[in-house]
Parts: structure tokens; C-alpha cells; sequence
């Protein structure tokens, strides 16, 4: 009887230690593989996050076309409206230039009054 028990104990503490190992190294997303919930311009994503529930767009994958208003390093603001920072250093646009970028929105910056976007890629 004491040796099923801690026969019982070990394959319970292997399919725990299985089961830890694969919920704390799943796999990572793969924003440009995945669907737009979203397309359309800055302003209209903008617009879209004031009005819709914030867990609506939060940790989706959108699409946004705009014009470049700022450059920072390693991200850009389109139409005053988006910020959108690059996943990997990448060649930047230039100001006034239309862009088209895929990323991941991440939330609405209540200070500058703005939705920000990471892991963004150009689509041009």
C-alpha cells in the first residue's frame, strides 16, 4: 500500500511538472501571421477605441494606414492619432510619408491621447 502511494505521488508530480513546463513556455504569437480585427486609417482606429468597450481592440492584431506626423527611434506617430513602435530596428519612413503598418494594439495612452500599437511591421 505505502509503495503505490508513492507510485501514485511520482506520476503526479511529472504530469504537474509536464503540464507547468508547457503553460510557462508556450509558444510566441506571431502578430504578421495572424487576422486584422482591423483596417483602416489612424484616425478611424482612434476613433474606434473611444467608443467601443477598451477590451474590444485590446491585444488584437489591426492594420492602420496613416500619415507619419513624428518620428522617435524605433517607432512613429501616424495622423497625431497612432503611435506604433517597430518590433526590430528596421529603416524607419519618413515624415509626411503615407505608411500602412500590422501590429498589436496595446492600449490608449490617456496622457498624449493616443493609441499605441507594438510588434508593428510595414505592409508597404
Amino acid at each position: 500500500m505505502k509503495r503505490r502511494t508513492i507510485y501514485v505521488a511520482i506520476v503526479l508530480l511529472v504530469v504537474a511538472g509536464i503540464a507547468g513546463y508547457n503553460y510557462m513556455y508556450q509558444d510566441h504569437r506571431d502578430i504578421q501571421k495572424e487576422e486584422a480585427v482591423f483596417k483602416g486609417d489612424a484616425k478611424g482606429l482612434h476613433k474606434l477605441y473611444l467608443e467601443s468597450p477598451k477590451e474590444a481592440l485590446l491585444n488584437k492584431t489591426v492594420i492602420v494606414t496613416g500619415l507619419v506626423t513624428a518620428l522617435e527611434e524605433g517607432g512613429i506617430t501616424l495622423d497625431d492619432a497612432v503611435y506604433a513602435s517597430y518590433s526590430n530596428a528596421q529603416v524607419l519612413p519618413n515624415l509626411n510619408e503615407r505608411v500602412t503598418i500590422k501590429g498589436r494594439c496595446i492600449g490608449y495612452d490617456e496622457l498624449f491621447e493616443i493609441v499605441s500599437i507594438d510588434q508593428a511591421t510595414p505592409l508597404d
